[in-house]
């Protein structure tokens, strides 16, 4: 039996969907969906998205291969960032999980007091 098929593989992502649930439909989560959903359905903000992304990689990719980034394209990069930054649907998203975060961290806490680990600590 794989660990997909075993009934503790069952109840812990029955647990964490429970988990899910409650966070996404408190007033908190609602509040992020809220604006993930109006991220969705702006074109400028997800192509915005998808540049920075696609920047982001792009130069990460030629940096990890030894190439020195070019100061111009970098100043084009930051003005990209700084524009993503700005945009008021993503300061509303940003705002959104800085107001969730002590829901997430609460549920990380309670996890460790049950089982007596810290899962920042395993992650690392």
């Amino acid at each position: 039996m794989s660990v997909e098929e075993s009934p503790l593989h069952a109840a812990i992502t029955q647990a964490m969907d429970e988990l899910a649930q409650a966070i996404l439909t408190s007033r908190e989560g609602r509040a992020y969906q809220k604006t993930l959903q109006a991220i969705a359905a702006d074109a400028e903000a997800r192509a915005l998205e998808a540049d920075l992304a696609e920047a982001q990689a792009r130069l990460a990719n030629r940096q990890a291969q030894g190439e020195n980034i070019p100061e111009a394209e970098a100043e084009q990069f930051y003005a990209l960032r700084a524009a993503h930054r700005g945009h008021p649907l993503f300061q509303a998203r940003e705002a959104a999980l800085q107001i969730m975060k002590p829901l997430l961290s609460e549920a990380v806490q309670n996890m460790n007091l049950q089982m007596g680990l810290d899962f920042v600590a395993l992650s690392e």
